[in-house]
């Protein structure tokens, strides 16, 4: 019965935005500060940004007309699990292995979201690319952010950080983070929400206490930078599509 999962499941994803919007609102977006990364005050603003933007996407998915679009059907699925763990990180983020595996499970689940858009067919209407396209690439690009310090903390849930393991660990997620961004830039279907956010995260959360960590987040916001006029100057679909195919 593909009708009344699609119902089912536009509805499940209404109720759960409500949720995340409103257990941040109560408590605000919890990024937890670890031995390399301190969130800045104003690093978790665009959180408020992200879920209001999912908000109105769940909002337009349970339109009658939206029921059996292809393109909200396709990103229904993942954003429910999405929303699950935001849900987690807000409630549950003091717990470093909670916390952690939020952000990894959120970013799964996101780009699953935005690469099933990548294979369809692109919207035709500015209503659909700001109720779909723009608040799947801003929630990505946002939570791709946080990757750094989830792993910070998965690995001092895990008894693995600390020192000169975090400092590693570190450098390897922003860099990581600034290869995958970049070519993220080049897929999404939205890749102005998508940078912004990914930028936004990088410069207001890990670098909030450690000065070393400056020159890797400047190399990755150049990087994302650069591709990302590259990519609006040039216009045209994304040119490496192929990837999420």
């Amino acid at each position: 019965m593909p009708e009344l999962r699609d119902r089912v499941e536009a509805w499940l994803l209404l109720g759960l935005a409500v949720v995340a919007l409103g257990a941040f609102a109560l408590r605000g977006q919890p990024v937890p500060a670890t031995d390399v990364v301190h969130p800045a005050p104003a690093g978790t603003t665009i959180g408020l940004l992200v879920l209001v933007g999912l908000l109105v996407l769940a909002v337009e998915s349970v339109r009658a007309a939206r029921f059996a679009d292809p393109r909200f059907r396709a990103v229904r699925a993942p954003l429910v699990l999405a929303l699950v763990s935001q849900i987690a990180l807000v409630l549950f983020g003091a717990q470093p292995l909670v916390a952690g595996g939020a952000v990894v499970v959120g970013v799964v689940a996101l780009a699953a979201a935005a690469g099933r858009l990548v294979r369809l067919e692109p919207a035709r209407t500015l209503r659909t690319r700001l109720t779909l396209h723009g608040p799947v690439s801003l929630a990505l690009g946002w939570t791709a952010a946080l990757t750094p310090a989830a792993g910070e903390l998965l690995g001092a849930g895990l008894g693995l950080g600390g020192g000169e393991a975090s400092v590693l660990l570190a450098w390897a997620a922003v860099f990581t983070v600034a290869i995958t961004g970049t070519w993220a830039v080049e897929c999404v279907r939205a890749p102005l929400p998508f940078a912004v956010a990914l930028v936004w995260g990088l410069v207001w959360i890990l670098p909030g206490g450690s000065g070393w960590i400056v020159t890797p987040v400047l190399v990755a916001v150049l990087a994302i930078v650069w591709t990302l006029v590259r990519r609006l100057t040039r216009g045209g679909p994304p040119t490496w599509s192929g990837a999420f195919a």
